[in-house]
């Protein structure tokens, strides 16, 4: 997939790309995603040190980005801690103490199965879609990225702790178009333009997660940190189906979330 620079620089990060508000105050929720529900630490049997000494023994790496406790709302499926390392994660189940490797970049059908939260990407643009179209029913994300909360670059994707997105509707002959952010609150804001160069696709249609993206272009020789990451689809004719972008040195990585060929410019 070739590109050009005139697309790269509309494949800004959030800041700028997300730079147009409307003054009507945000709408926030502090809402969990919808396949988790919360947790009474009294409920919880299995220490986190304990856990991890179990994920330890299932490969979990020394170095763990980060971990948390959930509750799936699949059927059966009890309390568990999921804990992140640069290869993926391990989920502990609390009553069991089983421990399961998930692979990066995969959802294998038994996690999935047990409502076990995966990717850093691809669910939080259906989350995102899902809290929009609370608001309008026929509204679709067409931009996301992730970034840090401090500032600094992403060394793994499982650093991304604040997600952007920008959703539109059609109303008539005119865009209705709002940004989102999830940085542990979900806010909602009018926006008083649409975004421009990009497709106006649904981007819960993407399977590929920003972890198979990273690992596509490590793979092809390009090492992090990253400052941020995006997902869209241009309206460059030279791409033709929705990408990840990074920011690489003066330029971008590019990864097609359909062949997952990588290029850069």
């Amino acid at each position: 997939m070739s590109t050009s620079r005139w697309f790269a620089r509309r494949a800004a990060p959030a800041a700028i790309l997300l730079a147009s508000f409307s003054l009507v105050p945000a709408i926030a929720d502090e809402g969990l995603f919808p396949n988790e529900e919360s947790v009474d630490p009294s409920e919880v049997s299995l220490s986190p040190a304990a856990a991890l000494a179990l994920a330890r023994q299932a490969g979990l790496d020394e170095a763990v980005v980060d971990h948390e406790l959930v509750r799936p709302l699949a059927p059966g499926a009890g309390l568990s801690y999921i804990f992140r390392d640069g290869n993926g994660a391990v989920v502990v189940d609390v009553a069991t103490r089983q421990a399961v490797r998930i692979a990066e970049g995969r959802e294998p059908a038994s996690a999935e199965a047990r409502g076990i939260p995966a990717g850093v990407s691809v669910r939080f643009v259906r989350e995102a879609t899902r809290r929009i179209r609370l608001i309008a029913r026929s509204a679709i994300v067409v931009w996301a990225g992730g970034r840090r909360n401090d500032g600094k670059p992403l060394l793994r994707p499982y650093d991304t702790k604040v997600w952007d997105f920008v959703a539109v509707a059609f109303q008539g002959t005119g865009v209705l178009t709002w940004t989102i952010c999830y940085d542990g609150v979900w806010t909602i804001r009018p926006r008083e333009h649409p975004p421009m160069g990009v497709v106006f696709l649904d981007l819960t249609t993407v399977r590929m997660d920003v972890v198979e993206a990273w690992r596509r272009v490590v793979a092809a020789g390009y090492k992090p940190p990253f400052g941020w990451w995006a997902l869209q689809k241009s309206l460059h004719p030279a791409c033709k189906n929705p990408f990840y972008v990074f920011p690489y040195g003066n330029g971008y990585v590019f990864v097609d979330t359909v062949t997952g060929e990588v290029s850069s410019e």
